[in-house]
């Protein structure tokens, strides 16, 4: 294994409110695409089958599995592309009374969903290669600032590779979503491979994040994504942006800044404005869309005599997790992922087939059930959890997702709710 050291002052991250202000504004040149209006009420939604979906079972089985045992929760289903909103969609508090204003909590309240973002960068990644021609196989050691020396190993490596987590990369800081520098690390300190010492990394530079089976699941795979498509879309289709980070190499936190700036933008316009977000241009990884007594409060308990917490998110160290969104926006996604709308549907079954291995490329794994094979995403950020599926077979088309204001809770459980779903058939 090959080892090249770098050399660069340690920079204080830029403000999330500061930078959070930037790019909040509408293009004018592009709008929504049509997509089913998540306010309408649907009072009944299609059978998927001659035996036939019961989407309020559903509803009252999510409902009675997380009534009081979280501050509060939201859900979002979606039935052949429909939102189902006859109910709110949720329970207990998105704020309790001691965090005045009090809020309920239902399908509409956004809050953080850890690592269900990786889902959402493993989108844009796929769908900016596409674009400009280039597959999952694409070696991924050129697109990066000059003055980075990816190691040998590391050039080997596909976007494949980083979006099903098995390339080996690992975190060398303890920042699991790795700041411009962590990443520079992981491009030259060397990689991880089945059988090696991990203290012969850990000797060289601190803390690593331990092997789960036969690679690392380390959140700079995708932390690497939010570095990777800004240099991708670049060179392909801004000559400007590329001058742009160029000119910036000399300033670790501008251009740290505008390469997290470029990933933001388009992941709103290649991915959200296509879900059919109404406000996908605002869309971010500090609350947003609402005056600050609107956001969510974090809970360690249901107890509602405990103060909650904020959001303490960065938007300069997004793609592996941080995104504040609904059960409601979240469920958009997937639904609009499934119907072909971000990236052709061929891509988002590679999705699922992954690297033929079983590890899955945004979602984490799959449910076998009795419909078919039931492929999940979870998010845990400490302080919250989230859950998003894809119902995928023969005869379900539903989607999914659930958040709470709570972390360490059930809801990250994927068989709990791919039971709930199977029997939920009439």
């Amino acid at each position: 294994m090959k080892f090249s050291a770098k050399s660069i002052a340690s920079v204080a991250v830029a403000s999330a409110l500061f930078f959070g202000s930037q790019s909040c504004q509408k293009p004018e040149e592009l709008q929504p695409v049509s997509f089913p209006n998540p306010s309408a009420v649907r009072e009944t939604v299609g059978d998927l089958s001659a035996g036939g979906f019961d989407i309020e079972t559903f509803a009252n089985k999510i409902e009675a599995r997380l009534a009081g045992k979280v501050p509060g929760y939201g859900y979002r289903i979606i039935v052949n592309g429909v939102p189902y909103t006859k109910r709110p969609g949720g329970g207990g508090k998105a704020r309790f009374a001691i965090d005045a204003p009090e809020r309920a909590y239902e399908a509409t309240v956004k809050q953080e969903i850890g690592s269900c973002s990786k889902f959402i960068t493993a989108l844009l990644v796929t769908q900016v290669l596409e674009k400009n021609g280039k597959t999952l196989e694409e070696k991924v050691w050129t697109y990066c600032p000059t003055y980075f020396k990816p190691s040998a190993d590391f050039k080997k490596l596909t976007f494949r590779d980083l979006l099903a987590h098995t390339s080996g990369v690992l975190n060398y800081t303890l920042n699991p979503n790795g700041e411009l520098a962590d990443l520079q690390d992981a491009m030259e300190k060397g990689i991880w491979e089945p059988g090696e010492n991990l203290a012969t990394f850990s000797a060289n530079d601190g803390s690593n994040t331990a092997p789960y089976g036969s690679y690392d699941y380390a959140n700079n795979n995708y932390g690497l994504c939010r570095m990777l498509v800004p240099y991708v879309y670049a060179k392909f289709e801004s000559p400007n942006t590329v001058a742009d980070f160029k000119s910036k190499e000399g300033n670790y936190q501008a251009l740290q800044t505008a390469i997290s700036e470029t990933f933001r933008r388009l992941m709103r316009e290649r991915v959200f404005l296509p879900a059919g977000l109404e406000t996908w241009y605002l869309v971010d990884l500090v609350p947003w869309g609402g005056p600050a007594s609107s956001f969510t409060k974090y809970y360690p308990s249901p107890n509602s005599g405990q103060p909650g917490a904020d959001d303490t998110g960065s938007v300069l160290t997004c793609g592996a997790g941080g995104l504040n969104l609904s059960p409601n926006e979240l469920a958009m996604v997937v639904a609009a992922a499934r119907a072909g709308k971000i990236v052709k549907p061929a891509l988002l079954t590679q999705f699922k087939t992954g690297d033929g291995k079983g590890n899955q490329m945004g979602f984490d794994d799959a449910v076998t059930g009795k419909f078919g094979k039931y492929y999940w995403k979870n998010g845990s950020d400490g302080k919250s959890n989230a859950i998003l599926f894809d119902f995928d077979g023969p005869t379900a088309n539903v989607q999914l997702a659930i958040t709470t204001n709570m972390s360490g809770t059930e809801v990250l459980s994927a068989g709990v709710w791919a039971g709930l779903f199977d029997q939920s058939w009439k």
